[in-house]
């Protein structure tokens, strides 16, 4: 058992040590918070530009005017519509209203993919993960932070997210397609 232990914890070593390595590129590499904050303003996407731009009837109210309950559900029902830049609003005011701050950020991520703005959805990803890394959505968040490198050309940080991805969360669905592509980029 104690041999059995130690094992695990090597293994657990290696992949924290990995995981560390990945986010350093990131860090490095990638755009920082302050810079995705810049790149919204230069866009000039906030919540009230893009409930401005939402004809009276897509939308029930203004995300401005929205208790925080109804912001999310909301932006999960304009996402799921693929209504995008609507459920933006959505998302940026809870992050804005200090609701759900780390979901909030994750949901901004995969709007910017989908839309296939892969940098700009690292820089969410990013800030959901360091806000709670033990969110059920992580699993999703490491394989789609995997695809978006990939999709940049960074191929060697996209490998470090899917072996995390297959790691951490064998079992899942997103594990599977993290393998699978894992096994196509080698």
């Amino acid at each position: 058992q104690v041999d059995a232990n130690t094992e695990n914890i090597a293994q657990f070593k290696g992949l924290l040590e990995e995981l560390s390595h990945v986010v350093d590129t990131i860090n490095a590499n990638y755009v920082t918070k302050e810079q995705f904050a810049a790149l919204i303003k230069q866009l000039k996407i906030n919540p009230s530009a893009v409930a401005a731009a939402v004809p009276a009837s897509a939308s029930a109210s203004s995300p401005a005017k929205m208790d925080n309950a109804a912001l999310e559900k909301e932006g999960k029902r304009l996402f799921g519509e693929k209504k995008y830049l609507e459920a933006l609003g959505h998302f940026e005011q809870m992050v804005q209203n200090k609701y759900k701050v780390a979901e909030g950020h994750f949901m901004i991520g995969e709007i910017h993919f989908e839309r296939q703005a892969y940098k700009a959805a690292v820089a969410s990803y990013k800030e959901s993960a360091a806000r709670n890394e033990k969110a059920l959505y992580m699993p999703t968040l490491l394989l789609h932070s995997g695809i978006s490198m990939e999709k940049t050309g960074d191929v060697a940080t996209a490998k470090g997210f899917y072996q995390a991805t297959v790691s951490k969360y064998s079992g899942s669905g997103a594990a599977k397609e993290a393998a699978e592509r894992l096994s196509k980029l080698k």
